[in-house]
């Protein structure tokens, strides 16, 4: 009801943990609008068959995400005569909604599946000791927002720049890391100011806050050719 009253037809939304996702990213929105969709989902190529990630696809003429957990092995190895997977398109969980499909969707939230997740959650013994089993031992209920694809007369899927836009930290150390998505953005904040004219030694290190500018367009408008680089470089407000 707020939204309505206030003239907002379109949300946004990406998960907190992939610091590289383009907020309401201006291409994004204009492919939605022009394709008069309900929902709009960006994707991109998995890296293995087993890569936790959700698959879109078609089913019964539908579009849909598959969670990973739900598709079996036998399907997410399939690939094609070129050997490429045939289930490849793994959701970023950057969509779009319109407001008023979801106020629909929201009146009904039965139709939402749940999904079960096996999960270790440590626990109280007879003895009073805490256990941290090794194995999973409880079932957790979960609801995506992504199942509300199927309900939608029109979804886009739009495929993007895995480097640059879906770079998640899903684990402490190692792939998918808080290093691996520094270093994403380090790279990405690099070659913007390298496409400015600016030179950087190969070592640079490089932040540039979203307030300072969202892209290497709008960093062009604010710095010159001849900046100095110091390192680490950090641009704010």
């Amino acid at each position: 009801d707020v939204m309505r009253e206030k003239g907002i037809d379109t949300l946004y939304y990406h998960q907190v943990d992939n610091p590289t996702a383009i907020v309401c990213d201006p291409e994004f929105l204009g492919y939605h609008q022009n394709a008069n969709a309900a929902v709009s989902v960006k994707v991109v190529s998995k890296r293995s068959p087993d890569e936790k990630m959700g698959v879109v696809c078609d089913v019964d003429q539908k579009t849909q995400i598959i969670e990973y957990s739900d598709l079996p092995d036998s399907i997410a190895e399939q690939t094609d005569e070129a050997g490429n997977l045939l289930h490849w398109a793994g959701s970023t969980a950057i969509h779009i909604f319109n407001r008023d499909f979801l106020e629909q969707i929201a009146n009904d939230d039965a139709r939402l599946p749940f999904h079960q997740a096996n999960k270790k959650v440590p626990f109280i013994d007879a003895s009073g000791s805490q256990v941290a089993p090794e194995e999973p031992n409880a079932i957790k209920f979960e609801r995506f927002i992504f199942d509300v694809l199927p309900e939608a007369d029109t979804v886009l899927v739009y495929e993007t720049d895995r480097s640059r836009e879906f770079n998640p930290v899903k684990n402490a150390e190692g792939q998918d890391s808080p290093r691996t998505a520094h270093e994403a953005l380090n790279l990405i904040f690099s070659d913007w100011l390298q496409s400015c004219g600016v030179k950087l030694p190969a070592d640079a290190i490089v932040e540039i806050s979203p307030l300072f500018a969202v892209d290497e367009t709008e960093l062009k408008q604010k710095i010159s050719v001849d900046t100095q680089f110091t390192s680490p470089l950090y641009l704010g407000e």
